[in-house]
């Protein structure tokens, strides 16, 4: 990623994360790159969410340089502060008015923007809202690319007959036996079970969500630019599937943190923003007393927060 010159005019990117804690984290990472590279960045989340970010951080936690800025949309009437938000329900139920928040809140803004990149799970809102506004969207997904492949393919499992299993609540025995069954057609992916991919695709595949997730992979692949939070050695065969499945331009970045990680200590100090995290919640200092109370290689550490569905698996 080149530098923008200094003499040069800023690019305005309009940045959009899903509703959940870890896609604001990621995309708040990316914006930072970014920033750093030259790009004028506005950052938009729901209201509930950035005032979760001041209960974190302080009042003055989110006040950005002249060129780094956060916005605000409003949030669906009746929407609960909790960490298990959701972004489902912020930005895709039917009576949803995000289209036209966010089609105002970018004409009023006094630069106007060059480019959106989006979460590709808000693919089916941005994507139109950039068509109204006749300036280009890229897509960000701040997943692992085998699990961006695993949502675009799933529905063929249902095309297939492979599910809905019979009984998958309860997980019998014939439901079982077809879990292990390994599949030989999703691109770079090979000897994958069905048991390894995200439990939705097939304990819930007509879902709510599954559909949302589902139908936002395949609008992905008539977007002209994807950006995926990995990088080529790791998951090179996926990577290299997706550029041959889509006319568009396949982008790696990745890990992001690692990437902000050489940006020099004295050049981190002069950016001109208190912005200093990234998490939604309070942090609580005291486990780290108790971690560090332990005995090195003796805690495991398991997040669950989007996993915990999968434990039926194995």
């Amino acid at each position: 990623m080149t530098t923008v010159p200094k003499n040069q005019m800023k690019p305005h990117v309009i940045f959009l994360p899903y509703s959940g804690p870890s896609a604001i984290k990621t995309m708040l990472k990316l914006a930072e790159l970014f920033h750093y590279k030259g790009l004028r960045v506005t950052f938009i989340n729901t209201e509930i969410n950035h005032k979760r970010f001041l209960e974190s951080g302080g009042p003055h936690w989110l006040d950005g340089s002249p060129d780094f800025e956060f916005r605000t949309i409003p949030d669906q009437p009746n929407c609960i502060v909790s960490s298990a938000h959701s972004g489902l329900q912020v930005w895709n139920e039917p009576e949803t008015k995000f289209l036209n928040y966010f089609l105002d809140l970018v004409t009023s803004l006094p630069d106007p923007p060059t480019c959106i990149i989006s979460d590709g799970l808000m693919s089916a809102l941005t994507v139109d809202a950039a068509q109204k506004l006749k300036i280009p969207v890229m897509l960000f997904w701040p997943i692992a690319a085998c699990s961006y492949m695993c949502f675009y393919q799933s529905n063929y499992l249902v095309e297939k007959g492979i599910v809905p299993l019979k009984d998958s609540s309860k997980l019998t025995n014939t439901s079982q036996d077809t879990l292990e069954k390994t599949l030989d057609w999703i691109p770079g992916m090979k000897d994958i079970r069905i048991k390894d991919l995200p439990s939705m695709a097939w304990s819930d595949p007509n879902g709510k969500f599954s559909t949302f997730i589902n139908e936002a992979a395949k609008i992905s692949s008539k977007v002209s630019h994807n950006i995926i939070h990995t990088f080529d050695d790791l998951e090179s065969s996926i990577v290299d599937a997706f550029s041959s499945m889509f006319s568009s331009h396949v982008y790696t970045v990745g890990p992001l943190q690692l990437l902000l990680d050489q940006i020099p200590k004295e050049e981190k100090e002069t950016e001109e923003s208190n912005f200093n995290g990234y998490s939604l919640l309070k942090q609580e200092p005291e486990c780290l007393q108790w971690l560090g109370s332990k005995k090195p290689n003796s805690v495991i550490y398991e997040s669950l927060q989007f996993c915990h569905t999968n434990l039926r698996s194995i």
